[in-house]
């Protein structure tokens, strides 16, 4: 699994990529299920 928590502002989240053996992939922001676009996305390194 891997874990990543995203704070900007006041705002946190908690974004998991759950890597099963048997070859499946789930992604979740805060426990519910979203794509894998959206955790690319959301969790990408912001440069300022």
């Amino acid at each position: 699994m891997i874990r990543r928590v995203v704070v900007r502002e006041e705002n946190t989240w908690v974004y998991e990529k759950k890597i099963f053996d048997w070859g499946g992939v789930s992604y979740f922001r805060d426990k519910q299920r979203i794509t894998a676009s959206t955790f690319n996305q959301e969790t990408a390194l912001v440069n300022k």
